[in-house]
């Protein structure tokens, strides 16, 4: 996720949450230059606190494992920011990945 501006976020919060598909995620939050995420302690997993300059980057990995009956996959993630910044765009702080499952694997383009 990137950070447009025009504001920075400060005490911000990233929940990343597979609905349904997927078994067993593990996450990896990775921050670029101005950018820092950490999960906080006993917070659901995909939960993590972010700090992102105006500019700043951040990646998150999501490993986990294919549901067998699943006919779909869906993801969702979205951002908080703290009650003391204005939202200026609500549709720009959330997303959702929707990939059908396929007889020979997935093969999804993920979250820009």
């Amino acid at each position: 996720m990137e950070n447009h501006g025009p504001s920075a976020v400060a005490n911000g919060t990233l929940l990343i949450a597979p609905l349904n598909g997927l078994r067993s995620p593990g996450f990896t939050c990775t921050p670029g230059a101005g950018a820092t995420c950490t999960a906080p302690p006993l917070s659901a997993p995909g939960t993590f606190a972010i700090h992102l300059l105006v500019g700043a980057r951040l990646t998150v990995q999501l490993d986990a494992t294919q549901d067998p009956f699943a006919t779909g996959i869906e993801i969702h993630a979205g951002v908080a920011a703290p009650l003391d910044l204005p939202t200026i765009n609500a549709a720009d702080d959330t997303a959702t990945l929707q990939e059908p499952v396929l007889p020979f694997g997935i093969f999804g383009g993920g979250f820009e």
